[in-house]
């Protein structure tokens, strides 16, 4: 079994208190095509900047990159 490229699981992201990212559980295969689609403030950017390790600090769940943990805060 092939693992994820990128996976989230369990992760959220609060800003001033209020939660722009709940839960998210997410896999990103590798060769698959991955699109973010939703409406302004949907937390599209804020997920892109987690994957590049722009937000590190007060993001709860797991996130792993290339079967590599990144982080997890509790």
């Amino acid at each position: 079994m092939v693992a994820p490229l990128i996976e989230f699981k369990n992760v959220s992201k609060k800003f001033d208190g209020k939660t722009v990212i709940s839960d998210l559980n997410l896999g990103i295969m590798p060769g698959e095509l991955f699109v973010l689609v939703g409406s302004s403030g949907s937390g599209k950017t804020t997920t892109l900047k987690m994957i590049n390790r722009l937000l590190e600090k007060k993001v709860l769940g797991r996130l792993q990159l290339l079967a590599g943990e990144l982080k997890i805060i509790h």
